[in-house]
This record gives C-alpha cells, structure tokens and sequence, in this order.
C-alpha cells in the first residue's frame, strides 16, 4: 500500500507541474492580444497583478508570491506595485509604508508593449535580471519562496514585508488588544489538505524554544 501510494503521489508532482507551466502559459499569452508598439509612462517598474479572471492560491500565498516578488523588484532597481482588487482591496487593509514606496496600483496603470513588457512567473529558483526601460508583469506565481533570508540580498522576509505594510487602523486595535507590541504580530496559515494523513514538516521550526511553537 505505501508503494502504491509513493508511485501515485510521485506521478501526481510531475502532472502538477506540468498543468502549472500550461496555465503560466496561457496566462501570459491571454495579454499578449494587448500588445502595441507605443511608449512607456511607467518604465522600470514591477507590478504584481491579481487578476479576477482567473482562479489564484489562497492570501497567505498571495503574501508570499508579493514578498518574493518585491525582493526581486528591489534587487533591480525597480519600483514595485501591486494591482490587488479582489476579492477584496488589499490597501484598504494594508497601507503603504511610506510615501516613497507607495505600491498601490490599477489595471489602468498596466502597460503593453511588444518591446517593453516583459511576463516574470514567480517560482522556485526564479531570479530576475532586469532590463532598463521596462515594464515587469507578474500574474502567475506559486508563494513557494519562502526563505528565513533571501538569497543575495540578506533581506529577512518580516524586514521586507514592514518595508511595504502597515496594517490599517482597526488591525492596529486589535493587535493592541492582544497586549503585543505593534510590530511583533505574526500569521498563522491553518490548511487542513493532510489532516487525515502524514502531516507535512511546516516552518513553524524557525522558532527557536518549545514554547514559542
């Protein structure tokens, strides 16, 4: 039974990731009818686009993928932004930082062109080498990275997530409510995919004492 179980499960990644670079494909070529030949306004530029039309992993992958994503932006030199409207307004909950990193965006702030907009997936082993005067469009990602310290850049995830978020003023509450101090708060993900299997080793590890897990 484990045997047939381990074959099943192998064949079951390797069907997964090829639906995966399927659906990264079609994504992308569903913009390519958009494409023109004018000029930039917003060059240099990464936006991160969470598009309605199309089925996307849960928010704390969302989380991740933008975290991911905005390494990689500032890695580059370019300014990041993020187009989330749905299912909610994401700045409506989490307000920019500070003026200089004002990441909410529009679709109408995305542009198209043959030259200039270049599609990144966001994925394991993904680095990105950016060319000047270009547009950065992000609509497919996994939340897969997740590194305690990005690789290149010694950027903890919690130091780049602080340099985007504030959360709003009625989350300011409620976090004070608990007695923690503003910026110690942390998520907690629950799935319940495996609970009636092995569970799978989580990063809860990270932290360090008994009881703190």
């Amino acid at each position: 039974m484990n045997r047939i179980r381990y074959f099943f499960r192998i064949h079951l990644k390797g069907i997964t990731r090829i639906y995966r670079l399927f659906r990264r494909i079609m994504r992308n070529a569903f913009y390519v009818r958009l494409m023109g030949v004018g000029k930039l306004k917003k060059a240099d530029t990464f936006f991160f686009v969470i598009d309605p039309r199309f089925n996307h992993p849960g928010l704390a992958d969302r989380m991740k993928a933008i975290i991911a994503c905005y390494n990689e932006a500032k890695k580059n030199g370019l300014h990041f932004k993020i187009v989330f409207k749905q299912p909610f307004v994401l700045e409506d909950y989490l307000h920019p930082t500070s003026i200089d990193n004002d990441w909410v965006a529009d679709f109408r702030d995305l542009e198209y062109s043959f030259f200039k907009t270049r599609f990144v997936d966001e994925k394991r082993g993904w680095h990105l080498s950016a060319t000047s005067g270009c547009q950065y469009h992000c609509y497919n990602y996994t939340g897969d990275i997740i590194p305690e310290i990005f690789e290149n850049t010694g950027y903890k995830w919690h130091e780049l997530y602080h340099e985007l978020f504030t959360p709003n003023e009625e989350i300011v509450r409620a976090i004070h409510d608990t007695g923690m101090p503003p910026q110690s708060y942390c998520a907690i993900h629950l799935r319940f995919v495996n609970a009636l299997e092995d569970f799978e080793e989580g990063h809860y590890n990270r932290l360090s004492t008994e009881s703190e897990k």
